[in-house]
């Protein structure tokens, strides 16, 4: 299931087949760039607004996992996450290793 915002009511809502709010029959946001649809499927929770407090690496991660089952190749972005953490372990400053 996917959530996005409503164009009239500007709520996250679910996503029917046709785009349509079933609370007041606006149109979806469908911003392939801002808010694509693989980041959004949360309600209410958009992974960059989540992302954007870690580090980059850890940030990354995060994404790659947020997105995996929704974006098309789970497989290579869950490899991306790893790689992602492997950064992570080598660079993060002032941890024990």
């Amino acid at each position: 299931m996917y959530f996005s915002k409503c164009v009239c009511c500007r709520e996250y809502r679910s996503v029917d087949a046709d785009g349509v709010c079933e609370a007041c029959g606006g149109k979806f946001y469908a911003d392939d760039v801002t808010s694509p649809i693989h980041y959004t499927w949360i309600e209410g929770i958009e992974c960059k607004d989540v992302v954007k407090h870690m580090e980059w690496a850890i940030g990354n991660a995060v994404k790659y996992l947020w997105r995996c089952n929704h974006k098309g190749n789970r497989a290579k972005d869950i490899k991306k996450a790893i790689e992602c953490c492997k950064i992570a372990l080598t660079t993060k400053q002032g941890d024990e290793k």
